[in-house]
């Protein structure tokens, strides 16, 4: 019997990350290692969350790993006993050279499967309202890669211009003009309909539409970027879409902090049309083994208080609650504090409404109202990150109070890729800010920058951020209405 593990080879689907498959949901979920590329949508690896994650992606230009160090890598994983999705954007199988993995595989003995996703062949041109087949149009459709491992870009053009159906061109937004001219002098009419979509099925999308003749003029004066796909053919000239347009349309903000609240806070983004860039660059690390974690949750009737100072630290002490075998009713009769509206929310998911909560939303603030309302002898159990605010324990132990301070979780940083040249950059802790400057990010001087807190507020300021507004307060509602107001959108905040 192989001791070996399993490589799911899953195609994450073409756009934001609620178009993945359920099966291919299911097994992120359920894996030890995810291995992924660079354009999948990075809100995916929240649902990976006990998973090491492992960034190989390859952009053009930016070649991390060679394919065969990736061959070797899904081996090694897979040796070691390891439950490992490979994820991929689109389909596996798609110009996404998940042949070859699953071909390596194979060779060295090593179970696998391939989960389909939805082709940005079909998914891009569907989400900019172009069918690739509609009949009396186009009553087929064919892929042509412009991006090969020799550079060489060498299809029969004489064939592809006498095609009656729809062409679909996948990475080659550099060669469009090239593949507009070739079709051309091949025969095929000059003023046949045509359409560039970057970033397609996401909130970023952008269509250039035009006859196949004026395409590099369209190219120049709209700028589409990569990843893009270049659609050839009479369904072109179709728009199959309803246009909405809403409160954020064409306001592009990158989203900077863990996986739940920058999920959470980009679905809210987009909803309102914004163009959101996820950068989910911190990873929560719980801690609910630790001894000193253990013997608190087994004395928990010892104390008078629980403080939380944000959302995570809350489910990371629940789940912990329910690990232990701890029956909730023994919370009963304590007071449950909170550093801001953010964190009684997330306590409220578990049918309890917090009794403390600052005005401002600050570890000063709340210590300073910990110390007015308990007595120096009753015990306050403090449940947060390992790197929490020294502000919160100097203000309690000066005031004498008795208090145990129990580091639940840690945030990690994960090496992304952030994005240039946002209208908005939204932070929620001084640590996404560090995680945010160390994996090599840039603000322009004129975008804006809309945090949560003092302490976020100063550490941005600590690395020469300019135009910071901080959220009246710390929630994701708070920091869409700031984001409104500055748009001049009075009267859709909710402040």
């Amino acid at each position: 019997m192989s001791l070996n593990g399993k490589v799911s080879l899953v195609g994450a689907g073409c756009g934001d990350y609620d178009l993945i498959t359920v099966r291919g949901m299911r097994l992120l979920s359920e894996c030890d290692v995810v291995i992924y590329d660079a354009l999948i949508d990075t809100r995916l690896l929240s649902f990976a969350k006990n998973a090491e994650k492992i960034n190989v992606g390859k952009r053009a230009g930016k070649h991390s790993e060679t394919q065969e160090e990736i061959n070797s890598l899904l081996i090694k994983k897979a040796k070691e006993g390891k439950r490992v999705v490979r994820l991929k954007g689109g389909d596996p199988f798609v110009f996404g050279r998940g042949s070859e993995e699953a071909i390596a595989l194979m060779k060295a003995n090593i179970e696998f499967e391939a989960v389909p996703g939805i082709s940005s062949a079909i998914a891009a041109a569907e989400a900019a309202g172009i069918p690739v087949t509609h009949r009396n149009l186009s009553r087929s459709f064919e892929v042509i890669t412009a991006s090969t491992s020799q550079e060489e870009f060498t299809p029969n053009f004489f064939r592809l211009a006498s095609s009656d159906g729809t062409l679909i061109f996948m990475m080659g937004l550099k060669k469009i003009s090239e593949i507009a001219n070739k079709l051309i002098l091949n025969g095929m009419d000059k003023n046949t309909p045509s359409a560039v979509i970057s970033n397609g099925a996401t909130s970023r999308q952008k269509t250039v539409r035009s006859p196949l003749c004026d395409i590099e003029k369209a190219l120049e004066k709209n700028k589409p970027e990569a990843p893009a796909i270049f659609v050839v053919g009479k369904t072109a000239e179709l728009n199959l879409k309803m246009q909405a347009q809403k409160k954020l349309t064409g306001v592009s903000i990158c989203v900077v902090g863990t996986q739940s609240i920058v999920k959470r806070l980009s679905i809210l983004l987009e909803e309102d049309g914004a163009m959101v860039f996820s950068l989910p660059c911190l990873e929560i690390i719980k801690k609910q083994d630790s001894a000193k974690l253990k013997a608190a949750l087994q004395e928990i009737e010892e104390f008078g208080c629980i403080a939380f100072t944000s959302a995570n630290g809350v489910d990371v002490f629940f789940e912990a609650l329910a690990k232990e075998n701890i029956d909730l009713r023994k919370l009963n009769g304590k007071k449950i504090a909170a550093i801001g509206n953010g964190t009684a929310k997330a306590i409220r998911k578990y049918g309890i409404i917090a009794d403390i909560v600052p005005n401002t939303h600050t570890s000063k603030d709340l210590a300073n109202l910990l110390c007015e309302l308990f007595d120096k002898n009753e015990k306050i159990l403090i449940a947060r990150a390992e790197d929490g605010s020294e502000e919160l324990t100097k203000i309690l132990d000066s005031n004498k109070m008795c208090y145990e301070d129990i580091k639940i979780y840690e945030a990690r940083i994960l090496k992304l890729n952030p994005p240039d040249n946002c209208d908005y950059y939204v932070f929620s802790s001084a640590k996404g800010v560090r995680a945010f400057f160390e994996i090599g990010g840039k603000i322009d001087e004129n975008s804006d920058v809309i945090c949560i807190g003092c302490s976020t507020q100063k550490e941005l300021e600590k690395h020469g951020a300019k135009n910071i507004k901080a959220a009246k307060h710390s929630s994701i509602e708070s920091i869409e209405s700031t984001i409104l107001l500055k748009e001049g959108k009075e009267k859709d905040a909710k402040i």
